[in-house]
C-alpha cells in the first residue's frame, strides 16, 4: 500500500504531501529525543533516524535487496545505535 502511495506522491494534493512530510519529521524528531545530545551529535542521530524510517530505505533493503522486515529493523537499529554514546557508569566510591 505504501508503495502505491509514495510512487504517486507527486500526484497527491499538496496538503496530503505536506501531511506525510510532517508525519515523517515528527517521527524523526521523537525517536532520538530520549538519547539527548546536542549540536552535531544530535543532528547526525536525527539524520540517521530519518533515513532509517524512510519508506525508500525500507523498499531498498527489503524489496530491492531481499532482507526480511526483521533483518531491516536490526540493520537500521544498529545504524542508529552506532551513533548513540553508551552511558558510562559512575565509579563506585
Amino acid at each position: 500500500m505504501l508503495t502505491c502511495l509514495y510512487w504517486d506522491f507527486a500526484a497527491l494534493p499538496k496538503a496530503h504531501q505536506q501531511g506525510l512530510r510532517d508525519q515523517d519529521t515528527l517521527v524523526r524528531d521523537v525517536l532520538p529525543a530520549p538519547f539527548g545530545g546536542a549540536g552535531d551529535e544530535h543532528r547526525r542521530r536525527r539524520a540517521v533516524t530519518g533515513h532509517a524510517i524512510s519508506f525508500w530505505t525500507w523498499r531498498s533493503l527489503c524489496l530491492d535487496h531481499g532482507l526480511t522486515d526483521a533483518e531491516a529493523v536490526d540493520a537500521m537499529t544498529a545504524m542508529v545505535l552506532a551513533l548513540t554514546p553508551v552511558p558510562q557508569a559512575e565509579p563506585a566510591h
